[in-house]
This record gives structure tokens, sequence and C-alpha cells, in this order.
């Protein structure tokens, strides 16, 4: 899916060297087994910041607040923050913020970009395959799991694509 969206770049605008001062990011963390960024030039991929000093936390339109705008699960929410009871450090230093990296999917085990990739998108994976972090982001796992990927072609391919579906 990834992949083929960007292909649909011309050729000379992900490689060719611009003197533009803008910069073009994915904004989804894109797991480097997935994806072989190096081909798409000066586009900028990154991975999950959750648990790090570069992530930034997510304030919804319901009042929720959460480690980042795709997770299902709320650390605190609107009332939390402008509490004056409630430290707002201890919050963001919530042990499901600080440890959320500690567990990796399995199937990441020995991958040389663990350590920064953490099995790509936790959210992806938890809304998709039903956990956070037991499961690498649904861009690998399509490739791992036949029944998963040829279940995702089936939907990418169906004239009802209002949304996918997928039972485990």
């Amino acid at each position: 899916f990834m992949e083929s969206t960007l292909k649909r770049f011309p050729a000379a605008t992900l490689t060719k060297p611009r003197k533009a001062t803008h910069q073009i990011s994915c904004t989804m963390p894109v797991p480097p087994c997935a994806v072989e960024v190096e081909r798409f030039g000066d586009i900028r991929f990154g991975t999950c910041p959750i648990g790090t000093g570069a992530q930034e936390f997510a304030l919804g339109p319901d009042g929720k607040l959460r480690n980042c705008t795709l997770h299902r699960t709320a650390i605190g929410g609107v009332s939390d923050v402008l509490n004056p009871e409630i430290e707002l450090a201890g919050l963001l230093q919530a042990q499901e913020v600080t440890e959320y990296r500690r567990e990796q999917p399995e199937f990441c085990e020995g991958c040389l970009h663990v350590q920064t990739c953490a099995g790509g998108c936790g959210a992806a994976a938890e809304w998709v395959l039903g956990h956070a972090r037991r499961y690498p982001d649904p861009f690998v796992w399509q490739h791992i799991d036949d029944t998963f990927g040829a279940e995702l072609s089936a939907q990418r391919t169906s004239a009802d694509k209002r949304r996918l579906e997928l039972i485990l």
C-alpha cells in the first residue's frame, strides 16, 4: 500500500536534490523492513516516538489525552490537564508511556532496527490486530501472515472500500 502510493511520485521528484527549504515528511511511522525508505530520496521517514524525548502527546476533540492521535487508549483527559491537583508530569511519565517500548513484537527480535523501529506503529497494530506490542505494524504483518495479507488484498480490490475490517 505505502510503497505503491510512493511509486506514483515521479522518480525525479524523489531522488533529485532540491534547493527548497521545505521538507517532505511521512508522518506515519514506516518500519524499515516494510519499505526501502532510502529509495525515496528527500522524503523523511520517522519511527514511533512514544516513550522517547521526541514524543508529542495528543489531546483529542473528545478531551482525551493519548500517546498519539492514533492511539485508542487514553492516558488522561482535559480535566486532568487543567486540574491543579494533578501533576501533568506524572501523566506524561506514567509507566504506560515510559515502558511502552519495552515490549517488542516477537517477530522483530534480532532485527537491527528493533531499538528505533520497535515494530512500527503500535496504534495501527492495536486497531487492526488487537494488540499494540504483540504484533508488528500491519505494514509488516501483511507480508508475514498469508491469511492477513490475502484479506487486506481482497479488501483493497473490493468495490466496498468504506473501511477495512479483519476477522482474526
